[in-house]
């Protein structure tokens, strides 16, 4: 953005012959070098005309968007902020198919379609071969050119040729088609939506408060950059339309390319995730910094900045979150860091850019040819899967078909690994809900006692916890939500239907053989029932337990990916004339504790004796 591409590039022109002009081999060829000089006959090269129509046809459609030189670079800075940066507006080029890549596109696209309709996988060599003289006749005629022979006699593919034309009809370019990238191997993304004056622009320096206030709202809802458009920052800026304070800040309102960075680590976000932004953006705390309450206020933020960095990139270097753990952990860290809160700790787009170049070509893709890179490609972007959470487009078994990218793919069988956890304390699932849980109950928790009659402690326990750790106004995709909380009647009810279809009688089976967990309810049949609840008000729950005596805490696994988790108390399974049963509780967070004797917010005299036992009110 600091550098936008120009319009009038001189490799964007395509070469052309002057009318009437002669070639110079053929006028030096019969002496005629000076008589057409004479007459003012245009004269031209024809071997520099075939070497600039060649690389014109190379380039076409590229935007040419490469540093310049750094002679140039002063001259031609500019100050161009896009305040849309989103997966809409991202457009991918590089992926036109050449020939072969038709070919091997139309023999897995029959392959598919021959498996899913049970007959022959042998794709059909006279439709194939009649497509591709077709779309090179219909090609060849709308670009009204011939297929040019190279030195080697082969016919020279463009993107044209290969039907990812980004003309019309007339001619002109069409916008709304796939702009085409850079010539190298790799796909190439580039942005759109520059028409639209009221998102992109070059931002002018040393103007009055009110022109950077204007630009303060645009962005889409979730997508807004800290500290240039929201932060405590700005609360200091007196309301003066016409004064400099804005100008004079290197905060607020400091509209610069790092503002593009911010909404291009969104995207990247996105695309990985498949996950709108949280609304509003959560400060992440640095996870290895031993922070006690994680809700982190404005000066909290603006204190811990000054010696570490808080970015609002949640899950990437979430240590309790494994499910993006196939992604290159470089480019998660990049990700994090281009979504700093203080602009300064964003890297350039120049060190992106070769950060990126860097680890491409140092990169060793042990296995990964060219061949297997274009089908990953093929495979991905025109017949990816659906997928409802992170870790790649996946099937209903969680593991992505064909192909696992760069890092693997889908996490392990959640049921064997949650198992395997339950005889470990010291399993990595035990270790990362104990974080999780240091970061709900900073303080510890305390019990909710309830006396239900007919075994319901179960119930009982959902509900006291759903009231103390959801409430009636959760947080649903970024935005407060009024929900119905449950009664036991109302858990009761969500139980006793799929228990008379059958649903329970593979978690019975399962719990068997585990006599910790024998009881009036099943841990497996409480997490069945608060998942439903959670669907039936648009909440995706997982139900972890503290169960007394077995240490760090446990959990009931669910499909979704990062489910909000509820946590209840299990007294381990008492026994009771002479059965054994589990006696469930509903826990809350426990409050802020006091201030040390003499402090602030004690109550205590200074001076006085802290163990002295406090007065009653009516002394």
């Amino acid at each position: 953005m600091e550098y936008p591409p120009r319009k009038h590039h001189r490799l964007r022109r395509e070469p052309t012959i002057p009318d009437g002009a002669v070639a110079c081999e053929s006028a030096r060829r019969k002496g005629m070098m000076r008589e057409l000089k004479g007459l003012g006959t245009p004269i031209y090269k024809h071997a520099e005309h075939e070497r600039d129509l060649a690389n014109y046809e190379l380039l076409e459609g590229d935007l040419l968007e490469k540093y310049p030189s750094r002679a140039n670079q002063d001259k031609r800075k500019q100050n161009m902020v896009h305040f849309d940066i989103d997966p809409p507006n991202i457009f991918i080029g590089g992926l036109e198919l050449d020939r072969a890549g038709r070919g091997l596109w139309r023999n897995t696209r029959s392959e598919a379609k021959a498996k899913a309709n049970g007959a022959s996988t042998e794709p059909d060599k006279s439709t194939e071969k009649a497509t591709d003289k077709a779309t090179e006749k219909a090609t060849d005629k709308a670009t009204d050119k011939a297929p040019e022979k190279t030195t080697k006699g082969a016919v020279k593919d463009t993107a044209e040729k290969d039907g990812a034309s980004s003309k019309d009809k007339g001619g002109k370019t069409n916008p709304l088609r796939v702009i085409h990238g850079q010539q190298n191997r790799n796909p190439t993304e580039e942005m759109g939506a520059f028409a639209c004056s009221s998102t992109q622009e070059c931002i002018r320096q040393a103007k009055r408060n009110v022109y950077y206030l204007n630009r303060r709202w645009k962005a889409k809802h979730g997508f807004h950059a800290p500290k240039e458009q929201f932060g405590p920052e700005w609360d200091k800026i007196p309301d003066r339309p016409h004064g400099p304070e804005l100008v004079e800040s290197n905060i607020a309102a400091n509209y610069r390319s790092h503002t593009n960075v911010w909404g291009i680590a969104w995207t990247m976000w996105i695309l990985i995730t498949k996950y709108y932004p949280p609304t509003p953006p959560q400060p992440q705390p640095p996870y290895d910094l031993p922070v006690a309450d994680p809700r982190l206020t404005d000066e909290a933020i603006e204190l811990s900045g000054r010696s570490h960095v808080i970015s609002y990139c949640p899950f990437f270097l979430d240590p309790a979150n494994t499910d993006y753990d196939y992604v290159d952990i470089r480019l998660r860290q990049t990700i994090s860091q281009c979504m700093s809160h203080d602009p300064g700790w964003r890297p350039s787009l120049k060190h992106l850019e070769y950060q990126a170049t860097q680890i491409v070509r140092n990169a060793a893709f042990l296995g990964e040819t060219d061949e297997y890179v274009r089908r990953w490609v093929h495979y991905w972007l025109y017949e990816a899967p659906s997928t409802s959470g992170p870790g790649g487009p996946t099937g209903t078994s969680g593991k992505a078909k064909g192909f696992g990218g760069g890092g693997g793919g889908a996490p392990v069988n959640k049921l064997e690994e949650n198992l395997a956890s339950k005889k470990d304390p010291d399993h990595p699932i035990r270790i990362q809900l104990q974080i999780q849980y240091n970061a709900s109950f900073p303080y510890g928790h305390d019990r909710i006692p309830n006396a239900a009659v007919n075994l319901d402690c179960g119930f009982r326990a959902l509900v006291d916890s759903i009231q103390a750790q959801i409430g009636p106004n959760p947080l649903i995709g970024g935005v407060p939500t009024a929900i119905v909380l449950p009664r036991n009647g109302d858990l009761r009810t969500i139980y006793n239907n799929p228990k008379a279809a059958g649903e329970f009688d593979v978690l019975v089976l399962l719990n068997e053989a585990n006599e910790d967990e024998e009881s009036n309810y099943f841990l497996s049949e409480l997490s069945l029932v608060l998942v439903r609840w959670g669907e039936s008000v648009g909440l995706s729950l997982q139900l972890c337990y503290i169960l007394e005596g077995r240490g760090r805490p446990m959990r009931e696994p669910v499909e979704d990916q990062n489910p909000r988790n509820l946590w209840i108390y299990n007294d381990n399974a008492m026994d009771l004339a002479g059965a054994s049963y589990n006696h469930y509780e509903g826990i809350r967070a426990r409050p802020r504790p006091a201030s040390p004797a003499g402090g602030a917010g004690t109550g205590v005299k200074e001076g006085a004796d802290p163990d002295d036992l406090p007065d009653y009110e009516s002394d």
